[in-house]
Parts: structure tokens; sequence; C-alpha cells
């Protein structure tokens, strides 16, 4: 038997160690829990605190690519215009990730497209302030900029355009331009920057040629609406959407009694209107109407050519779309024959359209027990606006007056709609209602221009000059560098005689930044003849001509009252002849009166 390898001794004190087959099961595994603790626990701890601490930006970095890969899926679904499923997924890239660039960039660029220009700018500036914007994305910055008139913003996009590498220098950047400086009245900017789309051939798009001869065609230069007419005529020969505006286009002048020399012919806009691929029922009721404008004494062989064509069809869109055109056209009993009461409950079109042949014909008793009888459910408001002009109708002032203020608070709180009671109310004779609709609509939305507009626009047709005033400083308060508001407030100023030097100062200016400008030359010549510079007012109007059809009738009042104070008697006269009256406010109709006595 071998001996033992020899160990180290042991001390006296020293505890002798039991073998593992010494030890009991829950012994063992009290041991091998303690090794295990010893070993492992500071990896654990630290795997713990790395979770701890970098878990929360792991858990953003993976929302932040969701919210992306949700704002491409996004990106193609707009690009294919399939605007509800579009719009789930900027919701669900936005509520992922609301400080993602390219969630709030597809926000603003969906809301771009279905045309909420006022929501969509907010975005887009919020987009700024998260990153620098992209060319594209400047673009459209300026057109909802100018759609809600912040003009400022608009400039600032385009300027950031132009420091762009290439520059500003596109048929895309120039209708902005153009559209930015027709709306601060700089027409003579507007006209050049439209000629350059006009005159740009392929490198613009259709659409953008048609924007820009539409521009031009509402710019007091006669040379410039020539131009406009020719290209809506060249665009009008393809079969694309915009040629079908373009004959759309011509085809309203024309009913308007606007020959244009280089328009198509009526025999050609009619057969073009009919045979377009996207010629649709309302188009050929178009080419109906043109027919019967040029031919008046064809007006019941033409409606009665309409009604055989579409009268008889089952789809309730034709239908609606005849029977609203003979309303137009002042047919309403043929509407009565075609829709019958039962008729009309097939669709919201039909029983409205009903309703206002009713009207036409006064039979409003008949109009509140159609809607008394809730046989069809209208909209609230639509059901309050028939209500109210019914009720007004019969007699009962207070009522109607009643449901004018029921259909605004059926509204409260959406500004187009506040704006659609605003005009039927105003279209139907109640400028009480109107106003008062009106002026919640810019109450609900303050910084939205065409509310503001609206209201100006309504007060300046009233003839209330005070008012209009009035507005016009309200405007001015929210956009100081507008041009435009800071020319009619001194014409105003000067035309109620109000704060004449300001507006003289305000004019001179104005008149020094854009000297061919035919609304500026008239607010500084009123300012001038106000302060008594007869001869300084006169040499506003030196050297220009003033071509027919150009100058609003402020002007002619203004030149017919400069004129007789500089002793020009008999042009003075003649100039005022040339004033349409009926379209005069008081003070200008006062102004023109102490110029021919």
């Amino acid at each position: 038997m071998q001996d033992e390898p020899p160990g180290p001794p042991l001390s006296p004190g020293a505890p002798v160690a039991r073998p593992r087959t010494d030890l009991t099961y829950e012994e063992f595994m009290a041991r091998r829990r303690r090794r295990v603790l010893r070993k492992y626990l500071p990896a654990v701890i630290a795997v713990a605190l790395a979770m701890f601490f970098g878990g929360k930006p792991a858990y953003r970095a993976v929302r932040a690519w969701q919210a992306r890969r949700l704002a491409r899926e996004a990106n193609t679904l707009i690009d294919q215009e399939k605007w509800s499923e579009a719009s789930r997924r900027v919701q669900d890239a936005y509520l992922l990730r609301p400080n993602e660039p390219e969630a709030v960039r597809v926000s603003a660029r969906l809301l771009t497209r279905i045309a909420r220009p006022g929501e969509a700018a907010q975005f887009w500036e919020e987009l700024a302030k998260l990153g620098p914007l992209t060319r594209a994305d400047r673009r459209d910055y300026v057109s909802c900029a100018l759609a809600v008139g912040q003009l400022n913003v608009a400039e600032t996009q385009l300027a950031a355009l132009a420091a762009l590498p290439g520059g500003a220098d596109s048929p895309t950047d120039w209708l902005l331009t153009a559209e930015l400086a027709a709306t601060r009245a700089e027409t003579s900017k507007a006209l050049d920057y439209s000629r350059r789309v006009m005159g740009a051939g392929n490198r613009a798009t259709s659409r953008e040629r048609f924007i820009a001869s539409l521009l031009a065609s509402n710019l007091p230069d006669p040379a410039g609406r020539r131009e406009a007419a020719a290209q809506m005529t060249m665009l009008s020969e393809s079969d694309s959407p915009e040629a079908l505006e373009a004959l759309i286009w011509h085809a309203r002048r024309r009913i308007a009694g606007n020959v244009d020399p280089e328009a198509p012919s009526v025999s050609d806009l009619v057969a073009r209107l009919n045979r377009h691929p996207s010629s649709r029922p309302i188009h050929q009721l178009l080419a109906l109407e043109l027919e019967m404008r040029i031919d008046p004494g064809a007006h019941d062989e033409i409606i009665g050519r309409a009604i055989a064509r579409f009268g008889g069809t089952a789809d309730r869109d034709t239908l609606a779309r005849l029977v609203s055109w003979l309303i137009e056209q002042r047919e309403p009993a043929r509407v009565l024959e075609l829709v019958s009461f039962d008729r009309s409950l097939e669709s919201a079109e039909l029983f409205v359209s009903r309703l206002d042949a009713l009207g036409a014909l006064g039979r409003w008793a008949e109009v509140k027990s159609a809607i008394d009888s809730k046989r069809f459910p209208l909209e609230p408001i639509l059901e309050e606006i028939y209500l109210a002009r019914a009720l007004a109708k019969l007699g009962d002032t207070q009522a109607g007056e009643n449901r004018w203020r029921r259909a605004r608070q059926a509204a409260a709180g959406n500004a187009d709609r506040l704006a659609m009671i605003a005009r039927f109310a105003d279209g139907t004779g109640a400028p009480a209602a109107a106003e008062a609709a009106y002026r919640d609509a810019v109450a609900t939305a303050p910084n939205l221009r065409p509310a503001q507009e609206a209201l100006l626009k309504f007060l300046n047709d009233s003839g209330d000059t005070p008012k209009t005033l009035a507005q016009l400083r309200a405007m001015i308060r929210i956009w100081p560098e507008d041009r435009g508001l800071q020319n009619d407030d001194a014409y105003f100023s000067a035309l109620r005689d109000e704060s004449v030097g300001e507006a003289a100062a305000t004019a001179e200016r104005l008149f020094r930044e854009q000297p061919t400008s035919l609304p500026h030359r008239t607010a500084l010549a009123l300012a001038r003849l106000r302060l008594g510079q007869n001869t300084a007012a006169l040499d506003v109007f030196r050297g220009i001509i003033i071509p027919e059809g150009v100058a609003q009738p402020s002007t002619r009042v203004v030149l017919a009252a400069v004129l007789r104070a500089n002793g020009f008697d008999l042009e003075a006269r003649a100039e005022a002849d040339k004033v349409p009256r009926a379209r005069l406010k008081k003070e200008e109709r006062l102004l023109l009166d102490a110029a021919i006595k």
C-alpha cells in the first residue's frame, strides 16, 4: 500500500474541510448558489444597468424607424391618390413619433395635397424647426403660405429657394413668385413671371401654364390678357385635364359676353366640350348653355334637348346635375316635373334642388312643409338655412333670424362652414346674418387669410366704408407688411378724410416702390388732393394712358376730381361719364358730384 502524498501541515486551530461526499444535498445546492452569485452577479448587474440606461434610446430608435417606414408607405399612397389609406398611415406615423422629421413631412405633404393649407402650413413650420427643408418642401410651404395669406413666410421661403444651388430658376418657382406678386398687387412683376411660365414650353407642365394663364387673365393689362387667352387656346388642343379646364374657361368667358379673338369659335368649343375624353354631363350641359347664350331664341329648344338627353337617366348624380343646371337657367317648373317629392328623397342633391325650385316659384310653405316632414334628414346646418329663408319669406322675420343664429351655432368652430352660411345668407338677401357668419368665421380662424378677405369683400361690396376701413386695419395688424392692404388703408383713409397725412406718407412710399401700379397712383393722388396739393395730385396721372376696362371706378372718380381741381372741367366731365355710379361708395359719389357740378 502506497503512502499518502505529503500535504501542508495543519495548524492547530484550522477547521478540517469535509469531503464533498460528506455534504447533504441541501448543503451542496446552497454552496453552489453562493458560487454562482459570486461569479455571475456582477455581470447581471452590469447588464441590468445597461438596459436601464440604454433601453430608452433603443426604444425611441425603434419607434423612429417604425414612423419612417409608415411615412414611406404614406408617401407612396399619396402619389397614388389613395387619400383614406394615406391618412391612416400618416396618423400612425405621427402618433408613433411626433418629432420624427419624416412623420412631420408626410403630414404636411398630405394636408397640402388635400387642400388644407392652413393646417399644412403649421406642419411645414414645425418641420423647418426640426431641420433643413428640401426644395420640394419649400415649394409646398410657399403654396400653403400663399393660400392662407402668410405673405412674409412665402417671401422668406422663396428667398431660401433662390439661395439653393441653381436658384429659383424654374417655371414652378416663377409661378410661385407670380402668385405672391399678384396677391400684393404688384401687377407688373406678376405679369412678368406669368409670361415666363407661359413661354417656358416643355419646361413647364400643362398645369403650371394653365395657372399662369389664369393669373395673367385676371391682371389689369390688356396685352397680358390676350396672351393668356392665346395660351388657353393652345392648352385646349390636347386631351389633357388642363385642356378640358381651358375649354371651360373659354366657354364661361363667351357666356359672360367676352369675345377673345384668340379663342376657338363657339362651334369648336361646343364640339370639343362634348368629345373630350374626360367630358361628363356637367361639361355637356355647359356646351348647351353656350349654344343658348349665342342664340337666345333657341332657349326652349335647347332646354328640351337637355331634358330629353339626361332627364330619363337612372343615375342620381346625372339627374342632380341636370336639375341644378335647370335652376340656373331659370326653369324651376321643369325641375318639379322631373323630380317629384318621392323622387327627391333618393339623395340630398335631389332633395335640395327640389327645395330650390319651390323657393324660386315662391312656394315657401311647401319648402317648410317638406323639411318639417322629416322624410329626408337634411344636414342640420342646411336645414336651418332653408328654414331661415322660408320663415323670412313667410313673414316671420324673428323666427328666420333665430334659424340663422342656430345655423351659426351648428357650424361653431368651423370657419369653412361659417363662410358657407355667410355666402348663402348674402346671396338670399339676409345681409345681417351674412355679416354675423363672416365675423364668426374670422373669430374662429383669425390668421386664416381667406376668411378675413371674405369679410373685407362683403363689407366693401356693402358700401360701408367705416366698417371696411376698420377691417383693413384689423388685417394690417395681422399682416403688417402687406402692401395691398397698406394701399387700401391709405385710399379709404383719404376717401373718408381721416389721418390724411399718414395716408399720404404711405401712398408716397408705395408709389416709389411700384410706380406702375394704378391703385398706388390712385391712393396717392387722392391723398394729395385732400391735402390741397392739386398740382402734385395731377402730376401722379401725367404721362400715363388708362385703357378702357382696366381701371377700377375709384381711379376714374379720383382722376375726374383731380382734373376739376386743376381747372380741366371738360376733361373731368368726360372721365366722370365713364364711371358706373351703381358701383360707387357714398364718399366716391360725393367726390364725383363735386367734380361735375
